[in-house]
């Protein structure tokens, strides 16, 4: 008996050492509930966010069917130099199309993590401090790793007002940014209901926009306390995808033109006989009229299916049919990333295609 005691004995302070230990990293992660501060994150790269912006300007939607050029990247993971692999890949991308790009959008999304950085804006800001483009749009997801594929829970607490001080951080560095930056909050929400697609299990689809109100509440916050703390240089990006993927259609997550600045459309070559015009005059019909449109998310092929050269530039061709087309189409950002790449030797056609038609001067870069 006497044993038994010792080793429930020993177990009972390993039992608390534990949650002491668990403690102590909750804490350093966690400290973000209070009203009103940032939780200590401006610590986490060392910027002080607080100080005076150096600049801070604002990007509108160019006029008389001009259309802004974009590009959408993603830094190497291994990359020393963010900036410096950043600004090469778009002078190369730029270099081949014959057209310098008037934004970036970064295609690495960042999930609802308060101890992580975010959105690598003090990488980026030589980008724009030297003049190689003139805005920055980035994505965030109103969902955390685990949460993402359990439901809408970080929905409902960023509308409750619970994730506030991490909100509020966000928007001290996107003010100290300074420059203008398009958010897109939960991009392509309307397929991210919960219902499998592509074949995945059902283990590993989003669910953050399962219930269509929580998500608007959310979206309506975010950018409320994003005014509250002064922000001006923040541009609101409502992008669904160019079709739903459950129950609710995308209209119904619209929160309201005072809460919205554009409205993005993405689309992909899905098949070899997708038609780009139907895919975009959903979005467009519906709110061209409201707001500046763009395509936000465009590219040729699709993965696994290996579509050709010759089918890609085709596609390329209908693209620019239907947006010069219409007139409040005021961006395209090709996605120039994984199977959507082209280039003058491996996909002659393709890059052919493209260098021809963003030479119109309807298309403007930096």
């Amino acid at each position: 008996m006497s044993v038994i005691k010792e080793y429930w004995r020993t177990f009972s302070i390993i039992i608390a050492l534990i949650m002491i230990l668990a403690v102590v990293i909750w804490i350093p992660g966690n400290n973000n509930s209070s009203n009103g501060d940032d939780g200590g994150n401006n610590a986490i790269d060392n910027i002080n966010y607080d100080t005076t912006p150096t600049v801070s300007s604002y990007l509108s939607p160019p006029a008389n069917g001009s259309c802004y050029t974009a590009v959408g990247m993603m830094y190497h993971a291994d990359a020393k130099n963010i900036t410096q692999d950043m600004s090469d890949q778009i002078d190369a991308f730029s270099t081949m199309t014959g057209k310098n790009q008037t934004v970036y959008f970064d295609a690495w999304g960042d999930l609802w993590d308060p101890s992580e950085t975010y959105w690598q804006l003090k990488e980026y800001k030589p980008l724009l401090e030297e003049g190689k483009i003139k805005a920055l749009g980035v994505n965030i997801w109103p969902c955390n790793r685990t949460l993402c594929y359990l439901d809408n829970y970080t929905v409902k607490q960023i509308a409750n007002g619970s994730e506030d001080a991490f909100i509020i951080h966000q928007a001290k560095m996107v003010k100290w940014f300074g420059y203008p930056l398009f958010i897109r909050f939960g991009a392509e929400f309307n397929i991210y209901q919960g219902k499998t697609w592509e074949g995945q299990s059902n283990s590993s689809i989003y669910r953050f926009a399962e219930n269509p109100t929580d998500f608007v509440n959310a979206w309506r916050h975010y950018v409320d306390v994003f005014r509250a703390q002064g922000v001006t240089n923040a541009i609101w990006m409502w992008n669904p995808n160019w079709a739903d993927n459950g129950n609710h259609h995308y209209t119904e997550y619209y929160p309201g033109d005072s809460y919205v600045d554009w409205v993005g459309i993405d689309l992909y070559q899905y098949t070899n006989t997708s038609d780009p015009a139907s895919m975009i005059s959903g979005v467009y019909n519906e709110y061209s009229d409201q707001k500046p449109i763009a395509i936000v998310e465009w590219g040729t092929d699709w993965p696994n299916l290996h579509i050709s050269d010759s089918e890609r530039a085709s596609f390329e061709k209908k693209f620019f049919d239907a947006v010069e087309k219409r007139p409040q189409i005021k961006m395209i950002d090709y996605w120039y990333y994984t199977v959507f790449k082209f280039d003058p030797t491996s996909t002659p056609d393709t890059a052919a295609m493209y260098k021809e038609r963003i030479a119109n001067s309807r298309y403007i870069g930096s």
